[in-house]
């Protein structure tokens, strides 16, 4: 056999061998095919959980009517979603549920935080019903509570500072009226401070007011 020449192949080889090449090609094409359809679920995937968030997001921080236009224009586009079969109808409906939920427990948790009273009247109302879970409306009420607890402690904790204070700025003129008066003076205007019901309660009052009536009496002061 020349260099020139070539071993001739058996038709039925050929033939196998052509069946294994287009098997292999059709496989490449499906693969090929596969992972574009994946690619494809996967951006649909994703635009979906960027609006979720950003339609969702936006729900929460807007006025009671917005956020209902807003949750129904999400619902309509799960269920167009449905219709072109990105998602089944359960796979709709239990993210729509989900995040309205998330809405409104935002809303919820803001409003608890800065007007728990306001939150338990409009609970009172029916007007978280059918937006939140019984779980999270029980679990909300007693958070509302303890937040009105708190700041009612809060502000009980307060007043009775800003009393000691008041207190405090007080006894200390008182102080000052009677040093003076040990001294035989009488400040300007004591007269109309010792009357005053805040500093006739004063633990001093009683005996700066003596020391007091004595000057005024003699006419030092009036």
């Amino acid at each position: 056999v020349t260099g020139d020449e070539r071993t001739p192949v058996h038709p039925r080889l050929r033939e196998r061998v052509g069946v294994a090449f287009d098997e292999l090609a059709n496989r490449h094409a499906m693969a090929l095919g596969a992972r574009a359809i994946e690619a494809r679920q996967n951006q649909r995937a994703a635009q979906l959980v960027e609006y979720t968030q950003a339609v969702t997001n936006q729900a929460a921080t807007s006025d009671p009517e917005t956020r209902q236009v807003l949750l129904r224009q999400f619902r309509d586009d799960l269920d167009r979603r449905v219709t072109g079969g990105e998602l089944t109808p359960l796979q709709a409906t239990e993210l729509y549920i989900r995040e309205s939920e998330r809405v409104y427990q935002t809303v919820a948790t803001e409003m608890i935080e800065a007007n728990p009273r306001g939150y338990l009247d409009l609970d009172q109302a029916g007007e978280w019903e059918g937006h939140m879970s019984h779980e999270m409306l029980a679990e909300n009420r007693i958070r509302a509570q303890r937040r009105i607890e708190g700041m009612d402690e809060a502000a009980i904790r307060e007043a009775e500072r800003v009393s000691r204070e008041r207190a405090a700025e007080l006894s200390g003129q008182l102080d000052a009226i009677y040093t003076l008066a040990k001294g035989g003076e009488l400040r300007p205007g004591a007269a109309q401070f010792l009357a005053d019901p805040e500093v006739q309660a004063l633990p001093r009052y009683r005996e700066v007011q003596a020391l007091s009536l004595i000057h005024i009496s003699q006419g030092i002061v009036r």
